[in-house]
C-alpha cells in the first residue's frame, strides 16, 4: 500500500489542477466579454 500514497497524492494534483483550469476557461469564456462591453 505505501506506494500507492504518492500516486494518490498525484491524482489529488492533477484533478485540482483540471477544476482550477477549467474555472478559468469558464471565467474567460463567460464573464471576460461582459466586463468588456462595460
Amino acid at each position: 500500500m505505501p506506494q500507492l500514497v504518492p500516486f494518490y497524492y498525484m491524482n489529488e494534483i492533477v484533478f485540482a489542477f483540471a477544476i482550477i483550469v477549467f474555472i478559468l476557461y469558464v471565467l474567460s469564456k463567460y464573464i471576460l466579454p461582459r466586463i468588456v462591453r462595460l
